[in-house]
């Protein structure tokens, strides 16, 4: 017992065994390993927070960026177009172009422009010689279809108000005055229908004519030429009922009854070659042609004289006096 006692004190204190190895007897090859692992992972943190501070610039200090795609330029607006604007325009050019004709107006001397013959008045409107009826706004069926208007030629300019009746266009050409003015002359004719109920569903409807006048400058003023002055000539009478288109029933039907030689015709004026303030315009009524003769004054009016007929003050009696 005593040599077992004596192992005891001099023996050393047992160890337990973890199987955890100390730092002394850790391989050199994985500690190495380790530690280059660490310092990789702390140069990429070093690294980050440098990149950090230097992307901060200091006040005042001008920093270079890469250039940085612009946005594609706009396409330019689409110009709006006025529709008013260009019918104003449209009706410049062609009351333009209108008055270009008229300066130097060619029409025959033997060209319809007003006939109040029936036949006539719709081959003249069907062909587009003649461009305009006289209304019959007025008028109501049965007796609106129960005749035919008279047809004549307008001067054919773009009007702003369209419910102006346009008038039948005698003569129009430019004339130059005694004193060397210079006028684009219009005679001019107003034509208006007067209708009146009759017994028996029968109907008449008067012809009122009156000769007008228009001396202008040689341009335009708005949608037309530019007057100096303007002026009302002779009113057309025929005698009687002639002036009259009355509507009858004929052959059973309701109609025109007027006798052929009361209608009027009118031919296309012509400017004087001999006289350059001078103009004439034919006319046919009863079979029987005749002529008015116009002058242009010094002080813008217009002398008319008919050949035919019988003028006193301002009626002209048209009819040829026997």
């Amino acid at each position: 017992m005593r040599g077992m006692s004596t192992m005891d004190e001099h023996s050393p204190l047992p160890v337990m065994d973890y199987n955890m190895p100390r730092a002394d007897q850790v391989p050199r090859r994985e500690f190495i390993g380790v530690f280059a692992v660490a310092v990789v992972l702390g140069s990429l943190l070093f690294g980050v927070l440098i990149l950090r501070l230097t992307a901060r610039p200091m006040a005042g200090t001008l920093t270079l960026r890469s250039p940085v795609a612009m946005p594609a330029p706009a396409p330019a607006p689409v110009a709006v177009v006025d529709p008013n604007q260009l019918v104003a325009e449209a009706r410049t050019r062609s009351n333009q172009g209108r008055l270009n004709g008229l300066l130097v107006n060619k029409l025959a001397a033997n060209q319809v422009v007003y006939d109040e013959d029936p036949v006539a008045a719709r081959r003249l409107l069907g062909k587009g010689v003649c461009n305009q009826q006289a209304s019959r706004r007025e008028m109501s069926q049965p007796f609106f279809s129960a005749f035919e208007p008279p047809v004549y030629q307008t001067d054919g300019f773009w009007r702003e108000n369209a419910n102006d009746e346009p008038e039948a266009l005698l003569f129009a050409h430019q004339l130059t005055s005694p004193n060397g003015n210079q006028r684009l002359v219009l005679l001019d004719m107003q034509v208006k229908l007067d209708g009146t109920k009759l017994a028996g569903e029968e109907y008449k409807v008067a012809i009122n004519r009156q000769l007008k006048y228009r001396i202008c400058e040689p341009k335009l003023l708005g949608t037309s030429p530019s007057t100096v002055r303007y002026g009302q000539s002779l009113k057309i009478v025929q005698d009687g009922e002639r002036n009259v288109i009355p509507i009858k029933w004929v052959d059973g039907t309701l109609r025109s009854a007027r006798p052929k030689e009361s209608n009027l015709r009118f031919f296309a004026g012509q400017a004087d070659p001999n006289d350059a303030s001078h103009f004439t315009v034919d006319y046919e009524v009863g079979g029987i042609k005749s002529t008015i003769d116009g002058w242009l004054t010094d002080d813008d009016f217009l002398r008319i004289i008919p050949r035919g007929g019988k003028v006193e003050r301002g009626i002209w009696q048209i009819e040829a006096v026997k």
